[in-house]
């Protein structure tokens, strides 16, 4: 088999590191696959639990499913279903100009959440989100908490809300 160069980029620069036959390859790339299949990422959809390889083909998938932990045909029945939660976001966004058209203002807040504003002639959304894997306060400004404290909760993705605190993961729109 012909050898071919193996190269790696370290700060923006192409770094040979070794010859690797092409059967070497297959078995790095074997091992992403696993790798991939491990941790979720990149992995077939599943649409349907009770069927051959989930409903995605009718023959095995190059790459496996991994842990699967949610399926399409038992996710859309639920209230609370990430189908459902999209859903909502598309229908904010058809319906609220500032959310498609507006003006985009960043709100300072603390390190690992976002919050910002989209404004559009009258109509004003405030959007904070909390990536922090705890609960955290965005310590945003007192004025903008004072200009939505008493807003329309467009999309949350919990069932309470305070300004004070935010949960983990946390993601909520408001309109003044």
């Amino acid at each position: 088999m012909r050898p071919f160069v193996k190269v790696d980029y370290k700060d923006g620069q192409k770094w040979v590191l070794d010859e690797v036959r092409w059967d070497e390859l297959f078995g790095l790339f074997d091992d992403w696959q696993r790798e991939m299949q491990e941790n979720g990422g990149r992995t077939p959809v599943a649409w349907e639990e009770n069927s051959p390889f989930h409903g995605f083909s009718t023959v095995e998938p190059w790459i496996g499913f991994g842990n699967v932990s949610n399926f399409y045909d038992k996710d859309i029945k639920s209230e609370k279903s990430i189908y459902k939660y999209y859903q909502e976001l598309i229908k904010i966004r058809k319906n609220h100009k500032a959310i498609s058209e507006g003006k985009y203002k960043k709100v300072e807040s603390i390190y690992q959440t976002y919050a910002f504003e989209r404004i559009f002639e009258n109509e004003e959304i405030l959007i904070m989100l909390n990536f922090i894997g705890e609960n955290t306060d965005l310590e945003v400004d007192g004025s903008i908490i004072e200009k939505y404290k008493d807003g329309e909760i467009l999309i949350n993705n919990y069932d309470d809300f305070d300004f004070r605190e935010m949960k983990q993961y946390q993601a909520v729109v408001i309109k003044k």
